[in-house]
C-alpha cells in the first residue's frame, strides 16, 4: 500500500515557565493531572476558505487545533490550518465559548501561523508553558491534545520515537523543512494539526503537523514541529521578520563524502558542510568563497551538517552580513573567515 504524508491540524503555544511535575514520573493519575493542567490551553479552530471551482467561488469548511501562548490571546497553529488566504475563522475555547480571531503572521518556510483573539473571555486565558524541545529524549511519554475529526479536547498518549526525524516536505519557497521533526506514536488524526504535544511537566514540546499513513488516519507515525522552532517562529512573526536568510549555495555533509574524494579535495575534518555549487546571483561567491570550501561555523554557531547549516542560514537577517569560518580548498589546515552578504 502506498504511503502518503497528510497534513492535519493547528495549535497554539506560550513562552512561560510553569509548575512542573517530577519529570517522567508515572502513576495511575499522571495523565489525568497533566490533562487537567493544560486542557484549557488548547482550542479548536473552524475555518472557511473560498476557492475558485469551475470558474465560480466556492466556500469550503475545514478546521484544526491551536494552543494559547499568551494572556492577550495569541494562538499558535499550523499554516495549513490558518494562513493569510483564509477567509474567516473562529476559535472555540475549552468548555464551548467561541471567539473571532485575526491573522497575525506566518512562517515563510515551516508550517506555523500566529493568530490572535479579537476579544478575551471573562476570567482571562490559560496560556500553555512552552518547553525546551532539546531536552526531549527517545522513549519519553507525551500527550497529544487537539480536535481530531472536530472532537475538541481529545487526549491521546504515546512516546517519542525520535526527536531528529528529517522529512523531505516541500515548503512554499520550494525547499524542504529547515529543521527536524519530533516523531511520536501518540494517535494524531485530521484535526489534530496545530494541537499540542505535551510532556509530563505540562509543557508544550511540539506542534503536531503531519502523519505518515496509507489511509489518511493514524498509523502510529505522527510528526510535530519542536517547541524551540516554534519559539523562533513566534519571535520572527512578532518582530515582523518575513524573509529568511539566504547565502546562495548548495552544500553537502562532509561526513557523507567518500574518503578518496575527501583526500583528493584535502578535507581533514569530519564535521561541517562542503560547498558543492553556487546559486545564481549569490553574494557569497563574490565575497570570495569557492566551490569545495568547507564551512564549519556561521556567526560563531557551529555547522556540523546540512540540517544545522539550513537552520542557521534561515535565521540570518536578509540585507545583513554573515561571518563564515571555513577551511579553504587549497589550505585545509588553517581556517579563514569570510564576511558574506545575505
Amino acid at each position: 500500500m502506498a504511503r502518503t504524508l497528510k497534513l492535519i491540524g493547528s495549535l497554539v503555544i506560550f513562552y512561560s515557565f510553569g509548575f512542573q511535575l517530577s519529570a517522567q514520573t508515572l502513576d495511575s493519575k499522571t495523565f489525568s493531572r497533566v490533562f487537567r493542567q493544560v486542557r484549557n490551553s488548547v482550542v479548536s479552530i473552524s475555518v472557511s476558505i473560498t476557492r475558485i471551482v469551475d470558474g465560480q467561488p466556492k466556500t469550503v469548511a475545514s478546521g484544526g487545533s491551536g494552543v494559547i501562548i499568551s494572556q492577550d490571546g495569541q494562538i499558535i497553529t499550523n499554516k495549513h490550518v490558518v494562513s493569510e488566504q483564509t477567509r474567516t475563522f473562529r476559535v472555540t475555547l475549552a468548555g464551548g465559548p467561541e471567539f473571532n480571531a485575526s491573522f497575525v503572521g506566518m512562517a515563510p518556510d515551516t508550517d506555523l501561523s500566529l493568530i490572535k483573539l479579537d476579544s478575551l473571555p471573562q476570567g482571562g486565558l490559560e496560556p500553555m508553558p512552552l518547553g525546551d524541545s532539546s531536552n526531549v529524549e527517545e522513549g519519553d511519554w507525551v500527550l497529544a491534545i487537539g480536535s481530531p475529526f472536530g472532537l475538541g479536547g481529545t487526549l491521546t498518549v504515546g512516546i517519542v520515537s525520535t526527536k531528529e526525524r528529517i522529512m523531505s516536505v516541500p515548503t512554499e519557497n520550494g525547499t524542504t523543512l529547515p529543521h527536524p521533526l519530533i516523531q511520536t506514536d501518540a494517535a494524531i488524526n485530521p484535526g489534530n494539526s496545530g494541537g499540542a504535544l505535551v510532556n509530563l511537566n505540562g509543557e508544550l514540546i511540539g506542534v503536531p503537523t503531519m502523519i505518515l499513513s496509507g489511509t489518511g488516519t493514524n498509523a502510529g507515525v505522527g510528526f510535530a514541529i519542536p517547541s524551540n522552532v516554534v519559539k523562533k517562529v513566534i519571535s520572527d512573526i512578532i518582530n515582523k521578520k518575513t524573509e529568511i536568510g539566504w547565502l546562495g549555495m548548495l552544500v553537502q555533509n562532509v561526513g557523507e563524502m567518500f574518503p578518496t574524494v575527501k583526500k583528493q579535495l584535502g578535507i581533514n575534518t569530519e564535521n561541517g558542510v562542503v560547498i558543492t555549487a553556487f546559486e545564481p546571483n549569490n553574494q557569497s561567491e563574490k565575497a570570495g568563497l569557492k566551490q569545495y570550501d568547507t564551512i564549519v561555523s556561521i556567526d560563531g554557531q557551529s555547522v556540523n551538517n546540512v540540517r544545522e547549516f539550513k537552520w542557521v542560514e534561515r535565521n540570518l537577517s536578509p540585507g545583513g552580513t554573515a561571518l563564515l569560518k571555513i577551511y579553504p580548498r587549497k589550505n585545509r589546515d588553517n581556517p579563514r573567515f569570510y564576511f558574506s552578504p545575505i
